[in-house]
This record gives C-alpha cells, sequence and structure tokens, in this order.
C-alpha cells in the first residue's frame, strides 16, 4: 500500500476551506445513509433470529439473521466512528476558514426558539377563541338543564321515602 503523503494547505484561501469542508459534509451525508442502512440491517437480523430461532421461522432463517445483526452491528460501529471523526474534521476546517459553528449553530438555535415562541403564542390564541366558544356553549347547556330540572321539580309531585330516616 502506498503510503499518504500530507496535503499542503499552507496556500489555501478561505475559499478553498470552506468548499472543502463543503465537499466532506456532501460525503458524510452519503455515509449516514449507509449507518442508516446498517441500523436497519441490525433491526432486521434481530427480528429474523427471533423468528428463526424462538419464532415459527426455521433454524435457518435465525441463522441468517444472526449474520445480518452482526453485520449490521459492525457496519454501523464503524460508519458511526467514521462520520463522527469526519465532522470534527469540518469543524476544524471551517475554524481555519475562520468561521465559528457554535456561534452558528447558538444564533439558529436563538432564531428557531423565537419563530416556534410566535406560533406556539398563535396556536395558544387560536385554541382559546375555540375554549371561549366551547365555554358559551357550555353555559348555555347547563343553563337549559337547570331550568329543565326545576319544572321537573315543579311538576313532579313531592314523592317520600319510607327507607331513609331522617
Amino acid at each position: 500500500m502506498a503510503k499518504l503523503n500530507p496535503l499542503d494547505t499552507s496556500r489555501w484561501t478561505r475559499d478553498d476551506f470552506i468548499r472543502e469542508a463543503r465537499l466532506q459534509t456532501d460525503a458524510i451525508q452519503r455515509l449516514n445513509v449507509w449507518l442508516r442502512l446498517g441500523y436497519s440491517l441490525v433491526a432486521v437480523g434481530f427480528l429474523l433470529g427471533y423468528g428463526g430461532f424462538y419464532g415459527g421461522f426455521g433454524a435457518g432463517w435465525g441463522i441468517v439473521g444472526v449474520v445480518a445483526l452482526v453485520l449490521g452491528a459492525l457496519m454501523s460501529v464503524v460508519l458511526k466512528v467514521g462520520t463522527t471523526n469526519a465532522k470534527k474534521n469540518v469543524e476544524a476546517l471551517m475554524g481555519e476558514a475562520g468561521v465559528n459553528l457554535e456561534e452558528l449553530n447558538r444564533q439558529k438555535r436563538a432564531e428557531a426558539a423565537v419563530e416556534g415562541k410566535k406560533r406556539a403564542e398563535a396556536h395558544a390564541g387560536k385554541v382559546s377563541r375555540k375554549m371561549d366558544g366551547f365555554t358559551k356553549a357550555g353555559e348555555e347547556f347547563s343553563g337549559e338543564v337547570r331550568g329543565m330540572r326545576a319544572r321537573q321539580a315543579e311538576e313532579a309531585p313531592a314523592k317520600k321515602w319510607p327507607h331513609k330516616k331522617r
């Protein structure tokens, strides 16, 4: 295997660092697709293994399931470690370009929180108006029920309950 020579980045401009970070981010996203596939392989392997050894699938499917589970787990571990290190590399590249990712993420989270608060307040206003309508309808209904009970009490003869002792 040929020895890899380190890349000389001393003459890179800010745009070069950003371009390289973007390329690596795209590669990380493609690897994350394979990572999700590995997670799925673990789940399918578990189901096949369980169904093969404890269900009615047969031992052959159980063996296939265990093999799929092991391969999926190995694939997931390798890809997770690789993408985690690649994300650190992208952060370092962006740091070399003079971009503070933590500050950008903090600003985005703050903007998202303000937007979420606005949406929540708008939703709460809609719910409050609906509840006001329900409350008015409930008050009208309870008034009708009270009136109906009063009329029934007037019309019905007074009954004495012999089993109650006073």
